[in-house]
């Protein structure tokens, strides 16, 4: 069971909440706002996949964990996108045999899944990278991640997630991580891939991603107006969580 945040502290999806909508990030993380939703299942299938690249690291096999969670959503409710139930399993076991096969043996662990608590300036910061350890023999911030196309290259320059993990992690542990790398499980029925991106993380990208993120932990702690931003109303065809708190439910029928 995924171990709940502390309700005083600041974590990256709490902070994206806010760059995405200040009105959204008050009414989840401020005014406690439960949503029923049915489940996304491009988001179950990066927890199933994360389930089977978790047990392959620690020697199990990956494959029977992914489809023993991905069975339980079989029939259920959800919102599927580009693909269904049946190719989403599909492409998971095509997947999990692959990384098995031809990346598991340059991970060496020293935490998986573990969940940080830190302190970045004068706010609590929690954090749970996916994978701490060696990466082809240097000391790595792994993240691993589904999508529907390969990333550019430069997406992990601008993220701000690996750097501030690798600042819990040397907070916590004492561990210098020397670089940040995401594998990617790019969804194709027919040609499903794997994608690495590797990038050097020096003190100075570390030191400036923290101050921008303790920057952001200032402006929300004295902040006293949460106004809606339009533009974080809709991905693509995907309607915010609050939809209906800002625009009403009548606002769903179609025309």
């Amino acid at each position: 069971m995924t171990e709940p945040y502390a309700p005083d502290a600041f974590w990256m999806s709490k902070l994206s909440d806010y760059r995405r909508c200040p009105r959204l990030f008050k009414l989840k993380h401020l005014d406690k706002v439960k949503v029923e939703a049915p489940p996304s299942a491009d988001q179950e299938f990066g927890t199933a996949m994360h389930l089977g690249c978790e047990d392959i690291l620690r020697g199990g096999e990956g494959i029977p964990l992914f489809a023993m969670y991905w069975d339980t959503l079989k029939g259920k409710a959800a919102a599927y996108t580009r693909h269904d139930w049946e190719k989403l399993r599909e492409m998971g076991e095509v997947f999990l045999a692959r990384f098995k096969r031809l990346h598991a043996k340059h991970f060496e662990p020293f935490k998986i899944e573990e969940r940080i608590h830190a302190q970045l300036g004068p706010h609590k910061f929690e954090g749970t990278p996916d994978f701490v350890g060696s990466y082809k023999g240097k000391r790595s911030i792994v993240d691993f991640k589904t999508a529907g196309f390969k990333y550019d290259k430069s997406k992990i320059i601008c993220d701000e997630q690996m750097p501030t993990y690798a600042a819990l992690v040397k907070q916590e542990y004492g561990y210098d991580v020397e670089q940040v790398v995401y594998i990617v499980f790019v969804k194709s029925p027919t040609d499903p891939s794997i994608q690495t991106l590797v990038l050097p993380l020096t003190s100075g990208v570390i030191q400036c991603t923290i101050d921008n993120v303790i920057e952001t932990c200032d402006d929300l702690v004295a902040r006293k107006s949460f106004p809606r931003n339009p533009g974080g109303c809709l991905f693509g065809q995907t309607r915010c969580a609050m939809w209906d708190l800002c625009h009403g439910k009548e606002s769903n029928n179609e025309s």
